[in-house]
């Protein structure tokens, strides 16, 4: 359980890809691009998928050439074409990147309309005369 009273249930879960982009863990985007525990799970969820959609739509191009050189994935690729940065597939980190970057700005955006609390309507205050005249 966090600070806030919220389980720590989010961090496991992973989103399925389309079977070419890798699967995506929720835990990595929230705790590499610190995304507020305030969230609810629901909404960080559907916030990574959001992006993860728009990232894929914009690199559809990239996987069709892809494809078209005989590979079914992007693992498949960045194995036969192996470039390491921290141990990582450099076109597997750049891809999560665009994707996490995306689903924070989303997500982000929305942060303040969930924490806003309506104020309560109170009637305006009678003033006295004699109130007027003492300031």
């Amino acid at each position: 359980m966090s600070l806030t009273g919220k389980p720590a249930l989010t961090t496991s879960a992973d989103i399925t890809n389309d079977g070419f982009w890798p699967t995506l863990s929720v835990g990595e985007l929230m705790s590499k691009y610190r995304i507020p525990a305030e969230y609810a799970d629901d909404t960080i969820i559907w916030g990574l998928t959001l992006a993860l959609v728009n990232v894929n739509m914009a690199l559809e191009p990239v996987k069709a050439d892809i494809v078209a050189l005989g590979f079914v994935s992007l693992t498949a690729y960045t194995t036969a074409h192996p470039h390491v940065i921290n141990s990582n597939p450099l076109l597997d980190t750049l891809y999560k990147h665009a994707v996490f970057s995306r689903a924070k700005a989303g997500l982000l955006m929305q942060f303040n309309s969930m924490n806003r609390r309506r104020l309560p309507k109170m009637p305006p205050k009678k003033r006295r005369k004699q109130n007027l005249l003492a300031g």
